[in-house]
């Protein structure tokens, strides 16, 4: 990014493991070789990130880790000056910033574990005493915050949906603005112009294409700019979208979320395709995926389970399924299973289970603890001998997730990961049929985790359903690239899924 003085540029280098780790800055005209090193981290759980704040008045200098920030800055009018810390690492305290006239805005766990808006005034590049917004609400997810002109825009889950609230920057009045169909994912677009009237946004559900849209500061009201086409015929009307709850074993409720034809009946003939992940804080939202029409319209319902370790309720959702409490995650993702068997909207012998990354550790998971439930697991570049990987810390994004599974040099660490990671508890029984993929340049999951995996169930497999491996030598962590190898990756696993439903 820039400086103000448009002749200085700031920049971002990786290490030999590719995190972002290095700030430098490069003056128009002067040789690369004496560019100059902002900023570096040495802590291996963190990154670096850059971006300015929404007014060009500061460069901010983001460090992060899984449960920890750090924040220095530098004024974009003096780009030559030195980055001065604004908020000062401590463990697990996070926040997320904004510069609004002269004052500071962050979403930060400071005053609970969800997030709270919390503001202080600017003194020169520093901060005074933080303040409450407004009073702390579990049940109100914060997320970010963007600050413009007249608003403050603050990105959250409110009882689990997504959306944001609009903030009148001059009366601190707020607005709650969710997506306009059901069961939808919201996110926010990058809008760079401080002195806007609209944010710009970006919604989708089982049932509605990818759609942009600007939602009005002021109003709340949203206008589509521009909505993907579904050149096959689509006729939305066709499919219903529902939301069940399963129980987990320790009682907490668990949102699943399915759509299916409308004429299907509940009688547990029905294939079900049941998609899981769980980690990183990320949101399991259902989104619109016109490959999916194809299993929909042969009577495959789909489904996804909002399990813990996800980010469906916060930051509280997460940490109930992270390091120690890690499997949580896994035992999630059965009662879901459990729970549509129940409700008759499949039976065993039509559940097919779905997770990629970690997800696929899900998959690993269930495979070991309860094969009978299922008919046939995909698992796309599974993350399935996390112990092994989590030991090397040359492998890339080893130690910056030493937060999120734990480093197993630690005992407890170890006994937990011993107790649920797939590759590590395979035994002798029949498996469901089984389709795997890797890439060979995958970065993140390496080809060797999938594969000595499947080698194992094999040796050990007791049944006739087959367990077949697809590495692709081409692919990464997201499979082939180019529009029409992708769908070839898609068409394989919907032929094995259709194959195993007897579709």
């Amino acid at each position: 990014m820039w400086g103000n003085d448009n002749r200085t540029v700031f920049y971002t280098t990786p290490d030999e493991v590719q995190r972002s780790y290095r700030v430098m800055r490069h003056v128009l005209g002067t040789p690369a070789k004496e560019d100059v090193v902002l900023y570096e981290e040495t802590d291996r759980k963190f990154d670096v990130r850059i971006f300015p704040s929404k007014d060009r008045k500061y460069l901010l200098i983001e460090c992060n880790s899984t449960n920890t920030t750090e924040t220095r800055v530098l004024s974009l009018d003096r780009p030559g000056d030195a980055a001065t810390v604004l908020i000062p690492r401590q463990p697990g305290m996070r926040h997320n910033l904004a510069h609004r006239e002269g004052k500071w805005y962050s979403v930060s766990n400071l005053k609970g574990t969800n997030g709270s808006l919390l503001v202080a005034s600017d003194a020169e590049g520093g901060i005074a005493k933080w303040e409450e917004l407004w009073p702390y609400d579990e049940k109100e997810a914060l997320q970010w915050v963007e600050a413009y002109a007249t608003h403050l825009v603050v990105g959250a889950r409110n009882q689990g949906v997504p959306g944001v609230f609009l903030v009148d920057a001059a009366t601190m009045e707020k607005r709650w603005v969710t997506a306009p169909v059901e069961g939808a994912s919201m996110d926010a677009q990058d809008t760079p112009d401080y002195q806007t009237s609209t944010q710009r946004v970006a919604y989708t559900s089982y049932l509605t294409p990818y759609t942009v849209a600007d939602l009005d500061l002021k109003t709340g009201t949203l206008k589509v700019l521009k909505q993907k086409k579904v050149p096959s015929g689509y006729d939305a009307s066709k499919y219903v979208v529902e939301k069940v709850e399963a129980t987990a074993e320790d009682g907490v409720k668990l949102p699943v979320w399915l759509v299916r034809r409308k004429d299907l009946p509940l009688d547990g003939t029905a294939g079900l395709v049941l998609d899981g992940y769980g980690s990183y804080g990320s949101c399991s939202d259902p989104w619109f995926d016109a490959s999916g029409l194809s299993l929909l319209d042969r009577g495959v319902t789909l489904a996804t389970a909002q399990v813990r370790g996800g980010g469906e309720f916060g930051r509280t959702w997460y940490e109930a399924g992270r390091v120690l409490k890690k499997e949580v995650t896994f035992t999630d993702y059965l009662a879901c299973a459990k729970r549509l068997v129940e409700l008759k909207y499949t039976a065993p012998a039509g559940m097919v289970g779905y997770g990629a990354s970690a997800g696929g550790l899900i998959m690993g998971y269930i495979l070991n603890r309860a094969p009978g439930l299922f008919r046939a697991v995909v698992a796309d570049v599974p993350f399935v001998d996390a112990l092994n990987t989590q030991f090397d810390p040359a492998i890339p994004l080893v130690t910056g997730e030493y937060e999120e599974w734990g480093n197993p040099e630690d005992r407890a660490v170890f006994d937990a990961m011993r107790r649920y990671v797939p590759y590590e508890n395979v035994k002798p029984q029949v498996f469901p049929s089984l389709y795997v993929t890797t890439g060979w340049n995958d970065p993140r999951v390496a080809y060797w985790e999938p594969a000595k995996w499947v080698a194992r169930i094999r040796a050990l497999h007791q049944g006739k359903n087959p367990v077949l491996l697809e590495t692709n030598f081409d692919a990464g962590h997201g499979g082939a690239t180019g529009r029409y190898a992708q769908l070839e990756d898609v068409a394989r696993r919907y032929v094995f899924i259709l194959r195993e439903l007897g579709k």
